[in-house]
């Protein structure tokens, strides 16, 4: 999800921020181990080309390699700040402690060296087309608009947005055993 933001439709990662920061507009995207979620603040006056730049980051994005390079040597040197100061060390630990090492919740939240350094564009790809998708998105819209001036911009953008494949199945996190006691 971080890497949404990193290019989309064939336009890469500096041509994209420009193109945001010419029409005003701030993109992003972001996950934690819950959900995934991608925004647009936008001025009103340019909705309707930020919208198109959205739209593209969401439905089409890039994953170039030299992006996802780039962004794996960031989140793996993060990951090394965080095992040099104790309080980051100390929530890198807790969650195996929690919820055991095997439970989803069970690993660090920011992932290992060796989990990050192992996605490659096809994992990338493999997870856009299973979890970003029209079923499984709620678009929030807040702002200076009506339902009549937005409806029509949205259904321009994202309309014929259909996902690929079968929904993916609900995920049922194992159940973690409360402690006899606090130690």
């Amino acid at each position: 999800m971080d890497l949404l933001d990193e290019g989309a439709a064939r336009i890469g990662s500096l041509e994209f921020a420009n193109r945001a920061e010419a029409l005003g507009a701030s993109l992003g995207a972001g996950a934690s181990q819950d959900g995934g979620n991608a925004w647009l603040s936008a001025l009103k006056e340019n909705l309707d080309p930020s919208l198109a730049l959205f739209a593209d980051m969401v439905r089409r994005p890039n994953y170039d390699q030299a992006e996802i390079d780039r962004v794996q040597a960031t989140w793996i040197a993060g990951i090394r700040q965080q095992k040099a100061q104790p309080a980051g060390m100390a929530m890198r630990v807790l969650p195996a402690l929690l919820y055991g090492a095997s439970h989803p919740y069970g690993a660090p939240g920011s992932g290992t060296e060796a989990s990050i350094a192992s996605l490659d564009r096809d994992d990338l790809l493999a997870f856009h087309q299973r979890w970003v998708q029209p079923r499984n998105a709620t678009l929030i819209v807040v702002g200076d608009t009506t339902l009549d001036e937005i409806v029509p911009q949205l259904e321009r953008h994202f309309g014929d947005w259909r996902g690929q494949g079968a929904a993916p199945a609900q995920v049922e996190g194992p159940q973690v055993a409360l402690p006899q006691a606090p130690r």
